[in-house]
């Protein structure tokens, strides 16, 4: 009973960081998309199931993300406490995963040895699962909605990885292993570069031994790589955003890297945009020194494991590389010539973060054998700061004019957030506040989508001289605005 209470704690805890955002509403960015106007997802039907399996939502292939909102759908409608509450209850799951596999880790001679004594080492597991459950940096994935294919994919992919870590001598739980994969997939593709992790779990926990090392290590990981083929090919059915600027997208990913370590280690001004509107080149202060830090960071965690024999921090950089690698594709946004650029996101942290917390979780492990007092009340403080900036950040996501009025705060050059102010203002019915958002974007941008907005609220006002004015500006923006176009033909052909 006693080794129960610590877990039922943490069950109450997040319970009590999350509960108030359980009442948040849908916000329109993807919510409306995934969610509120598809019909795939609009009841669970052997049609709809079908169509889950069959289309893109629209780039990424999620049938079974899809699948658990049509479960959503047909328990509770529209309603987005089922929502939350799904994504919620995968959070709490995954949670109990990360102090599963963190303790199956700790097996590793090479950390095992390092606790001298039993309390130190169940300090591993629970601390790693504390501090996953109230990180601010993962309230993106936890209340928004159309996450889901976040928690679900990472749930799934937890699984995956504690049944390997314990089919050792099971050929059922390895191929049970080999099955929750293909679950993960279908949540969410980027969990594609777990194959590549497994020669390396292998080595840190001291399973290469034999005469052919390698090649049973290539055995294991066969299946799992066939999985990954699969639905790599699949997924290229659906991106349609550029798949040029490999040189853009290597530095923005070092950047994505440098960030995402930073708001793990200091959670502030969290966002669910991150633009960079400065020059995509290695001399750009930001990026040179992002990719020195990528740079020195992995000759370091090199150096341990050969000289020190130190294989945790090698292992643990290898996952936070390899499970946000995927992401760093998604930098380019937008369907006209100006595309916008984006470091990274929130939610793509929430499985790389893992090997963060593994980290730290041997350090405070190690610390309180020498500093009790000391450690104990700093985990426990910075728990406690986590869980009110967590609690805090959840209800940033409240609805879809709290969610872009705090990014305008936060990231001033964000034009895409007064864009969308603007957008939920007319909406509402709210003309003139629409068109005050829509004129703060574009003094960060002058944008060919916004201008198309500003141009259709002056159409509905009957000011037709202003309203040609601003599809002029949408067309001088972007020649591919085809929408201005054909409001301003239409305008022209009126008048005439």
């Amino acid at each position: 009973m006693r080794r129960v209470i610590p877990w039922i704690g943490m069950i109450i805890l997040i319970c009590v960081v999350y509960a108030q955002s359980l009442g948040n509403d849908f916000v329109t960015w993807d919510d409306r998309l995934l969610i509120v106007d598809n019909p795939i997802v609009h009841g669970l039907s052997w049609a709809n199931i079908l169509a889950a399996f069959t289309t893109y939502d629209p780039e990424l292939y999620i049938p079974l993300t899809l699948l658990s909102y049509q479960i959503n759908y047909l328990v509770g409608g529209l309603q987005p406490f089922g929502y939350h509450l799904s994504n919620l209850l995968l959070h709490i799951g995954n949670a109990i995963l990360v102090s599963a596999i963190v303790a199956q880790l700790l097996n590793a001679k090479s950390i095992k040895d390092k606790a001298k004594n039993n309390f130190s080492f169940m300090l591993y597991p629970l601390c790693a699962a504390l501090l996953f459950a109230v990180h601010p940096l993962h309230t993106e994935a936890v209340v928004w909605a159309a996450a889901r294919k976040d928690v679900l994919s990472t749930f799934f992919m937890l699984m995956t990885v504690w049944l390997y870590c314990v089919s050792k001598n099971s050929t059922k739980k390895y191929w049970l292993s080999v099955a929750v994969f293909a679950l993960a997939l279908l949540s969410k593709v980027s969990v594609i570069t777990w194959p590549l992790l497994i020669p390396l779990l292998d080595w840190y926990r001291g399973d290469l031994a034999g005469p052919h090392p390698r090649r049973g290590a290539a055995m294991r990981a066969a299946p799992y790589f066939g999985l990954s083929i699969l639905f790599g090919i699949i997924a290229l059915g659906g991106k349609i955003a550029n798949t040029g600027f490999l040189y853009e997208k290597m530095l923005i990913g070092c950047r994505a890297i440098t960030l995402l370590l930073q708001k793990f280690f200091w959670p502030s001004h969290l966002s669910a945009l991150y633009p960079f509107t400065k020059p995509i080149s290695i001399t750009t202060p930001e990026l040179s020194l992002s990719v020195l830090f990528v740079i020195f960071v992995s000759l370091l965690v090199l150096w341990l494991a050969w000289k020190k024999n130190m294989r945790l921090p090698l292992f643990a950089w290898m996952w936070f590389l390899l499970f946000l690698a995927p992401s760093m594709t998604n930098i380019l946004k937008g369907h006209n010539e100006l595309l916008d650029i984006y470091v990274t996101s929130d939610r793509y942290a929430y499985l790389p973060s893992v090997a963060g917390l593994l980290v730290c979780s041997f350090l405070v492990a190690k610390g309180i054998q020498r500093y009790p007092k000391v450690v104990s009340s700093g985990v426990l403080f910075v728990l406690l700061v986590f869980s009110v900036l967590s609690y805090r950040q959840s209800l940033v996501w409240k609805n879809t004019l709290t969610l872009f009025t705090h990014v305008s705060e936060v990231q001033p050059n964000a034009y895409v957030a007064w864009n969308n102010i603007g957008t939920e203002y007319v909406h509402q019915g709210k003309l003139n506040e629409g068109l005050q958002a829509y004129g703060k974007a574009l003094a960060i941008r002058n944008d060919a989508t916004t201008w198309y907005n500003v141009g259709q609220i002056l159409r509905a006002q009957g000011k037709i001289d202003l309203a040609i004015r601003a599809y002029e500006k949408a067309v001088e923006s972007s020649s591919l605005e085809i929408d201005a176009k054909r409001a301003l033909e239409e305008l022209r052909n009126s008048k005439n």
